[in-house]
């Protein structure tokens, strides 16, 4: 079973849409986002991101998910 990790940070206000993020690994970023293309708002295309190699996308609301597998994060991202 995958290991899930998540990130909690206190506001004492609340999440407006757009102002949150998710990182998401999954199996193979390049795959899934020829998938998800034409199907979501894509923020930046797999590439060399600040955190590393990786997706950008946005969902409906427009909270930002970031895509990242680990094989492509040590060849590409480091």
């Amino acid at each position: 079973m995958p290991d899930l990790h998540c990130f909690w940070s206190n506001s004492t206000n609340p999440v407006l849409s757009g102002q949150s993020s998710c990182t998401i690994q999954i199996h193979d970023v390049d795959t899934l986002f020829q998938r998800l293309t034409g199907s979501v708002k894509v923020v930046a295309e797999p590439g060399k991101q600040f955190w590393g190699y990786g997706a950008i996308v946005a969902d409906p609301d427009g909270h930002l998910l970031h895509l990242y597998d680990a094989t492509s994060m040590n060849e590409k991202g480091g």
